[in-house]
């Protein structure tokens, strides 16, 4: 697979600067979204493979 990265960010941080997302829920994203980076990224960024390996079973064709 391709490498994947974190995109649209300047949104997440006007949501945070704009109260949107309080200081803990900002957190847990920014943990959660490192977490799944990670794990992606020891999968090779396989998607199929890392859902699998969560429990979580293709349902679309492969393009």
């Amino acid at each position: 697979g391709t490498t994947a990265r974190i995109v649209r960010c300047e949104e997440f941080a006007a949501a945070v600067a704009g109260r949107v997302l309080g200081p803990d829920d900002a957190d847990q994203a920014l943990r959660t979204v490192h977490r799944t980076l990670e794990e992606v990224s020891l999968h090779r960024h396989d998607l199929g493979v890392w859902l699998t390996h969560r429990g979580i079973y293709d349902a679309w064709p492969f393009l």
